[in-house]
């Protein structure tokens, strides 16, 4: 498990951290439009669409491991690419490189964690992943931002890059040393099962609500600071990293509400309660409050998802868990790609404004989807599965 968990750390460490800081501000200072920058976040996604399920169903025939090192060393000579990527061709080429990589860790991530852990320690082990996949983003974060700052310019982003890259790289290791896990994860005669079952599709349509609205808004937070407030990447990192340390914490309340309340509703009200600091980010011109409802934000919309997905991987079979993962990377991956674009295209036409105001809608979307599913009077009670 402690292998599993510093892949994590690393990997977080330079592409959560690193690359979220500096990629975008790197491509700006290179001259690139804001739709443009749009498309090369896109390409991760559209890497994710055409593998994530294939590379899943392949996990639960094959196992985990081969995936999670194949992963790490693509992502991390795609990472490296992006700073020396010249033109937008090659840009995208080395944005869809990093894809691949990164698609083959979140397909089986989760699973491998459900194949290391018990019903019983399910929960604490998917928490610790996820505080510990944050404290690798916040250290990335710092590190990358003041990194980039101390040398300055392009050059600096580029080091900042090529540091999140080695992260990645050296993930190989604790990779290539993960056991077999504790019980087989595959059916007798190697047979995957159910990709697109109606039980999956519960999980996947409301995910895919989420991402649209996330790809639209998470992936331009560097910029938004940098072009709103006019603020500098050090002073990026640093706010960055701070969401990290607000999430974390949350994080650490989540299991216990979770309990007392269900994992679905707890998930459905941590992000009903985001709306109003998205809102604040969104249109109100004052750094101060935008920092803070920023820092909100952050910790109420990702504090659910260890939650979330020990719920998940529980509600599964474990020869189907590879199956479930493929079908969140590929929902999520769908929105992940044309949320972007989305959002380059209409910051181009009105602004961060306009496109946040469409993650608001998305998110006003996928609550009532998750009551719809999971909540409301004939579906799948929470209890059953819990």
């Amino acid at each position: 498990m402690r292998r599993a968990l510093a892949v994590q750390v690393l990997f977080s460490f330079g592409l959560w951290g690193v690359s979220s800081t500096v990629m975008n501000l790197y491509l700006h200072g290179a001259g690139f439009s804001n739709d443009v920058i749009g498309y090369v976040n896109a390409m991760p996604a559209v890497a994710a669409i055409l593998f994530g399920l294939p590379v899943a169903s392949a996990s639960d025939r094959h196992g985990r491991r081969p995936f999670i090192v194949f992963g790490t060393l693509v992502a991390a000579l795609g990472a490296a690419a992006v700073a020396f990527a010249s033109g937008i061709a090659q840009l995208l080429a080395a944005a869809f490189v990093m894809g691949i990589g990164t698609t083959c860790i979140f397909a089986v991530g989760a699973a491998v964690l459900a194949d290391y852990s018990t019903d019983s320690d399910r929960l604490a082990v998917f928490s610790s992943n996820f505080l510990l996949g944050w404290v690798g983003g916040f250290c990335g974060s710092v590190g990358g931002g003041y990194l980039a700052a101390a040398i300055g310019g392009r050059t600096g982003l580029r080091a900042a890059l090529l540091l999140g890259a080695g992260a990645v790289a050296l993930a190989t290791i604790p990779a290539l040393l993960l056991p077999r896990p504790r019980r087989p994860a595959v059916l007798p005669g190697g047979r995957g099962a159910g990709l697109l079952s109606p039980d999956l599709l519960k999980f996947g349509i409301p995910n895919l609500a989420l991402a649209f609205g996330a790809g639209a808004m998470v992936r331009f937070f560097n910029l938004f600071f940098s072009a709103k407030f006019g603020l500098g990447p050090g002073t990026i990192g640093a706010i960055l990293a701070s969401s990290y340390v607000v999430t974390a914490a949350a994080a650490l309340a989540a299991p216990a509400i979770a309990r007392r309340v269900g994992s679905i509703r707890f998930l459905i009200g941590s992000v009903a309660l985001s709306l109003p600091f998205l809102a604040v980010i969104t249109y109100v011109p004052f750094l101060g409050p935008v920092v803070v409802a920023f820092l909100a934000r952050q910790a109420l919309m990702n504090m659910g998802e260890p939650v979330y997905q020990a719920f998940a991987q529980g509600s599964v079979e474990p020869h189907r868990r590879g199956a479930l993962n493929g079908m969140f990377a590929f929902s999520w991956n769908i929105g992940w790609f044309a949320g972007p674009a989305i959002s380059g295209v209409l910051q181009v036409h009105g602004g961060f404004e306009l496109a946040f105001s469409f993650t608001i809608v998305c998110y006003l979307v996928y609550i009532p989807l998750l009551w719809w599913f999971w909540v409301r009077p004939g579906s799948r009670k929470v209890a059953a599965t819990a």
